[in-house]
């Protein structure tokens, strides 16, 4: 299911200020949305540069003892008060410079947010070809697929299940054309059975019409010698 972007909460949690049953319901969303991870970590990054987007200047005097007696007269925000009730408690002053602090953040946020959402809709998603290969003979559990880009000039094999070679053996990718076969490289599978090849060949890959695997020496040989494990066909 696909979940919504918590675009309102995210400033309020980028502060700290959200109640803890929200805040644990924004990380349980953070957890699984990589999206709004850099959206938090950005308005964060903000806040934090706030303070030195203004000049120093020297506190007076009083300064710090007005504010120890302001604090002693403003209620400490509990459970049951929210961000609105705790920001009307506040001297004007003090109110509007934490309502200003939000602000900005709303704003970068749907800024960069409509900049995310613009990208997307502007960069072309690039289209594949798939060809899937079977297992055959001593591999048939065994199962492959070929990504391929649209124009054929690219592509990657991705295998599974096939048999551990001792370091003597490898797997050969053959391309098939005309009863030719053209080797796409060479390639080993790990412990569970698991490889990959980036494939070279001469022409577009959707110039061949079949594909198999075989089993071969270390390096690769000029033509199948070993049994073949996978087939497939565009």
């Amino acid at each position: 299911m696909i979940q919504q972007h918590l675009i309102d909460e995210l400033p309020a949690y980028a502060l700290d200020c959200l109640e803890e049953s929200e805040r644990h319901a924004v990380e349980r969303h953070l957890a699984v949305c990589a999206e709004c991870r850099t959206e938090v970590t950005a308005l964060q990054d903000a806040a934090a540069n706030l303070a030195l987007s203004v000049a120093q200047v020297e506190p007076a005097p009083q300064l710090k003892s007005a504010i120890l007696a302001r604090i002693a007269t403003v209620r400490t925000p509990t459970r049951s008060m929210n961000w609105g009730d705790w920001l009307r408690n506040l001297q004007p002053a003090w109110g509007v410079a934490a309502l200003a602090v939000i602000v900005l953040l709303v704003v970068s946020n749907l800024i960069l947010w409509n900049q995310v959402r613009t990208l997307a809709q502007n960069t072309p998603v690039p289209s594949f070809q798939v060809v899937s290969l079977a297992g055959t003979g001593p591999a048939d559990t065994a199962h492959g697929v070929m990504i391929v880009t649209d124009n054929g000039r690219f592509g990657t094999l991705v295998v599974d299940a096939l048999p551990e070679l001792d370091k003597e053996q490898q797997y050969q990718l053959w391309l098939i054309l005309d009863g030719q076969r053209t080797s796409g490289g060479v390639f080993s599978v790990d412990s569970w059975g698991y490889g990959a090849l980036v494939i070279r060949a001469p022409l577009p890959l959707d110039a061949y019409s079949d594909f198999g695997v075989t089993v071969e020496p270390a390096g690769g040989s000029s033509a199948p010698t070993g049994d073949k494990v996978l087939g497939g066909s565009f």
